[in-house]
């Protein structure tokens, strides 16, 4: 059974009730990608920490606080790094927080982004940043992130002009600026391409999976290597 459509709520809802609903030997491996979140945070992760080893170190989800900006700050939690989502209003941004906690069991910073400086100084440390904004909304300028000492790498999966990281391409594919590693939405999306039909041809390998953010992830890093 294969979970897609628009609406992530709906989806996840949905997950849900079928999970709670099969049984044996009425069972059949069941997985949730509603509008691409899931294959798209994995995906994005997955470029982010085969680049650089991110337990420990600072790793910022701007503008996180929709589906998969929640799944990207989760994931990359899970694997150690110490993340901040952030918002316009920090009310949204703690919010997104809360969520990512319930639903992934580990914590994760809020902080309010609406302007340059509170770009520039929540980027302060930080060994990496993924944008997750909604599309042609620019989050990053070029001469902030080129300049950046501590940066190693970007990933924007936003594929629509302005991207989110000026001064970049939706095709780099860790492109390396500036000693930095770019990963635009187009770059990030060949792996999210093949995780989706590799994903899909393992429901119908087993009858008992359930390919939620983290099933999906795993996929992910099995086929990045």
């Amino acid at each position: 059974m294969f979970i897609g459509g628009i609406d992530v709520a709906k989806g996840e809802a949905l997950l849900k009730e079928a999970v709670g609903a099969l049984f044996d030997p009425l069972r059949v491996s069941v997985m949730l990608d509603a509008n691409g979140c899931n294959t798209t945070a994995a995906a994005a992760v997955v470029k982010v920490i085969r680049s650089t080893p991110v337990a420990g170190q600072k790793v910022v989800v701007l503008a996180g606080t929709g589906p998969v900006g929640q799944r990207t700050a989760g994931l990359l939690a899970a694997e150690g790094a110490e993340v901040v989502l952030t918002s316009r209003t920090v009310e949204r941004a703690e919010a997104a927080s809360a969520a990512v906690k319930e639903r992934f069991g580990v914590d994760v910073s809020a902080a309010a982004v609406a302007d340059l400086a509170a770009t520039r100084q929540v980027l302060e440390g930080a060994r990496a940043v993924v944008c997750t904004g909604v599309e042609g909304v620019q989050l990053i300028p070029e001469d902030l992130w080129r300049s950046h000492e501590t940066l190693q790498v970007l990933a924007d999966v936003n594929a629509v002009p302005p991207l989110g990281v000026e001064g970049t391409k939706a095709t780099w594919n860790g492109k390396e600026i500036d000693g930095k590693l770019v990963f635009g939405a187009l770059g990030i999306g060949d792996l999210k391409m093949k995780v989706h039909k590799r994903s899909v041809a393992r429901l119908f390998e087993q009858n008992d999976l359930v390919l939620d953010a983290e099933g999906i992830m795993a996929t992910a890093k099995e086929l990045a290597g």
